[in-house]
């Protein structure tokens, strides 16, 4: 086996209408429709990664240049004394960019150009909530299982020999105007007291029903008379306003003594300690400290003894299904990106895993060793004279979140009520949208955040030289050309490093790049001889390019590279410097995302789409024939035109692809009869592009380095 196919009918994202298009600092080159797998390929054979005692293959040392186009952040860890944020220095205070950083750069280029499969995808759990009317909020409730008006379950969260569990408890509403009278202060976006939360209160006795009226409740134990019952107080924060009407009460536990207890996986417990569900909120509200010292292992996670709300499994009561700090908790999605993604991982060994190693755990795992070393890239030359770093500014620093499904998923009907999330019924008709590549922000200004999302940091200046060292060993030529194809970047396209890259940082250009190969035997044979050549790149990533021509069926011209190829030219838009603009590139507002609104293609977001061929599948069937599926020429195959001015894409269907010529608008017809530049092509590939006549008309599909146009059928 030498590809990877889908293990699901492949499916094309579809670009947004206007009024439904997102934006976002970054976007996807698409996943492959086909994997390439280099286990059993002639280029491979025998395997170059088997062969760590033989020197035969190639080694040697890639040097270049990074130039910061941006200032730099590559954070160095915890912030310093005085609450900043420093970048990577070294003893003397020369900045410096991580080697495992620059590695996974590298990397994630090469998996791209490979067709290799995108890696790391998240394999744990996503959490969801909503309230509204559409598909996802009817999922929720339904997952629920709470008849309306009925109050949630609720318990405390405790540990024993076996493991944890919920010991259930009585669970009454209070209304927020008797805890206001108590010393408690609410508002609309009230976020609970640490010091008033989960802290002990006391009923009246005798207390019946859901509900704490007024003399019911004391956070004082009273005395005299009956014994009071004591019960917890439980604050869940402000809500969403539901019908214009906003959150009324909280919630009381009272202990059960004769509950049974409820067994809790500790998955469950893991899952919701996790960094996709815990919130900044909670990391405050939740002190590792509080109630007591000590009583979590750190701000935020779940303790001994907490109050929860929890659900059970349907197929057994006896056994929490999942659990939350609220009525309305988070739920676990039962997809998550690393399930939804179509390439298994046991199919076989991409190129991008032969070159850099992979271990997979289980039956089937595998530990390959890479050959590929990334060094730290210390800054060149004397310091500037105010020094290598900016003065503080304090920036938003947030992590990504595949949350956003209408982003991180290949969506085929934009429409709201269309739209494919993590949910086990949409696996067949989505799959993640690709390579995750961040946006160049050349006119990006500093952004403005809250206080609990913002960092005050230092960053390297613009300008700043660094030096890069890459070193290999035992490659064949095609694996060198990768290497050297995710180095040597087409006129205009940088790198995206380090941290803050959503605000415009990180951008680099690479130059001086230098190959050095190193041969041991004749090192060896020589006490003067250093066994070291210098080499002109050019070859080897002509042996990459025919691999991955092959691969893609793709014909280049002489003048032409893989960066032609129309999946890879999406890349070389998302590394295009300075970068679209704004417009295009601005993280939108909160309330934005309330409408879904979902991220086109990289080349729709800038204008010039390009056409990537019909979904590969069965060809459509005439009544009463047998479904055949269509040779690859006609379905997925792009030929390239041996003449210089042109490309014939789908050979023999639907495009025609021309590099020069006048620059026409998007969608418009142009009559080819008369034109020079085009009749030549029309000569040589008139019965290929299914062209009748010179007076054919095109139509313009897409604008850009080459203009397309489409061949009437």
């Amino acid at each position: 086996m030498t590809s990877l196919k889908w293990d699901r009918p492949v499916v094309r994202h579809a670009d947004p209408p206007t009024d439904r298009t997102a934006t976002a600092p970054y976007n996807f080159v698409p996943l492959p429709d086909e994997v390439l797998i280099v286990e059993g390929r002639p280029e491979f054979e025998p395997p170059p990664w088997k062969r760590y005692d033989l020197f035969d293959g190639l080694s040697g040392t890639i040097t270049a240049t990074l130039t910061a186009l941006t200032d730099v952040f590559q954070g160095a860890g915890e912030a310093s004394e005085g609450g900043v944020h420093l970048p990577n220095l070294d003893a003397d205070g020369r900045p410096f960019l991580r080697g495992s950083g620059l590695r996974g750069v590298i990397r994630n280029l090469v998996e791209v150009l490979s067709y290799s499969r995108p890696q790391p995808l998240g394999g744990s759990r996503l959490f969801y909530r909503s309230v509204q009317g559409d598909r996802m909020g009817k999922t929720y409730g339904k997952q629920l299982r709470r008849e309306p008006g009925a109050l949630p379950l609720g318990g405390f969260l405790r540990r024993d020999e076996r493991g944890w569990y919920v010991s259930p408890a009585r669970v009454l509403r209070v209304p927020h105007d008797l805890l206001t009278g108590l010393g408690y202060k609410f508002d609309v976006k009230y976020r609970p007291s640490a010091a008033l939360n989960q802290q002990p209160c006391w009923i009246r006795p005798g207390h019946t029903g859901d509900r704490v009226s007024e003399g019911d409740i004391e956070l004082t134990e009273p005395t005299g008379g009956d014994p009071w019952v004591e019960g917890v107080v439980v604050l869940t924060g402000a809500a969403p306003p539901r019908n214009g009407v906003h959150k009324q009460h909280e919630w009381v536990f009272l202990p059960q003594e004769t509950s049974s207890a409820l067994r809790v996986d500790d998955e469950i417990v893991h899952d919701v300690n996790s960094r996709r569900q815990l919130t900044r909120y909670q990391r405050d509200v939740f002190k590792k400290d509080l109630p007591s010292i000590g009583a979590r292992p750190t701000d935020g996670w779940l303790r001994d003894d907490e109050p929860v709300f929890y659900i059970t499994s349907p197929s057994d009561p006896s056994t929490v299904e999942f659990l939350g700090r609220a009525g309305l908790f988070r739920l676990p999605y039962p997809e998550t990106p690393a399930t939804l993604s179509p390439f298994s991982p046991d199919g076989g060994l991409d190129l991008a895993e032969a070159l850099f190693g992979i271990v997979r755990e289980g039956e089937s795992g595998c530990q390959i060793a890479g050959r590929v070393a990334v060094f730290d890239a210390p800054a060149r030359g004397s310091a500037p004279t105010d020094g290598w770093l900016t003065p503080e500014r304090t920036v938003v620093l947030l992590n990504p979140g595949a949350t956003s499904f209408q982003h991180y998923l290949v969506q085929n009907d934009p429409a709201r009520s269309q739209l494919k999330t993590f949910f086990t019924a949409d696996k067949v008709g989505t799959a993640p949208r690709g390579h995750k590549f961040y946006w160049h922000r050349g006119d990006a200004s500093e952004a403005e955040g809250s206080p609990d999302v913002t960092r005050t940091i230092r960053s390297v200046l613009n300008g700043t030289v660094f030096d890069v060292k890459v070193t290999f060993e035992n490659l064949i030529d095609v694996e060198l050309g990768a290497l050297l194809t995710a180095l040597e970047l087409p006129e205009g396209c940088a790198l995206k490093v380090g941290g803050a890259r959503p605000l415009g940082f990180g951008s680099v250009k690479v130059d001086d790049v230098q190959l050095t190969l190193s041969d041991a035997s004749a090192r060896y044979r020589s006490w003067a001889g250093t066994g070291r050549t210098s080499e002109d790149s050019q070859r080897f990533r002509d042996a990459f390019a025919a691999l991955i021509a092959k691969h893609a069926a793709c014909e280049l011209l002489p003048e032409q590279s893989v960066w032609d190829i129309p999946r890879l030219a999406e890349l070389r838009l998302l590394l295009g410097w300075p970068g679209p603009g704004t417009e295009t590139t601005a993280t939108m507002l909160v309330g934005r995302f309330k409408d879904r609104p979902v991220l086109p293609t990289p080349s729709r977001a800038v204008g010039t789409p390009i056409d990537h061929g019909p979904e590969p599948g069965p060809a459509p069937t005439p009544t009463g024939e047998t479904p055949q599926r269509a040779p690859a020429s006609a379905d997925r195959r792009q030929h390239v035109s041996k003449s210089p001015k042109a490309s014939v894409l789908a050979k023999g269907t639907t495009h025609l692809c021309v590099a020069t010529g006048p620059k026409v608008g998007r969608r418009t017809p142009v009559v080819v009869k008369g034109r020079p530049e085009l009749q030549g092509v029309l000569e040589d590939r008139k019965e290929a592009a299914g062209l009748k006549s010179d007076g054919a008309l095109l139509e313009v599909v897409s604008v850009g380095s080459e203009t397309r146009f489409k061949v009437p059928s």
